[in-house]
């Protein structure tokens, strides 16, 4: 059975991935503010077009950010 060299990350996997410094934290930052999004969403029981008008953003962005449905092209 072949070893296997395991390195240890960081706590930011964008910057682990290579992406430069301010991007990955652009990135980290991006990723923690959709989880608790999707947290909030599950939580609250409100229907999407009601947090999305929190948010100021419409009802099928959210449902886009939430990883809803995909369209081809």
């Amino acid at each position: 059975m072949k070893s296997m060299k395991i390195t240890k990350g960081t706590d930011n996997v964008f910057r682990d991935l290579g992406f430069p410094e301010p991007e990955a934290r652009n990135l980290a930052l991006r990723s923690d503010l959709l989880i608790e999004i999707e947290k909030f969403v599950k939580r609250s029981g409100l229907p999407q077009t009601t947090v999305a008008k929190q948010l100021g953003i419409t009802q099928s962005r959210l449902s886009q950010l939430l990883g809803g449905p995909r369209r081809a092209g």
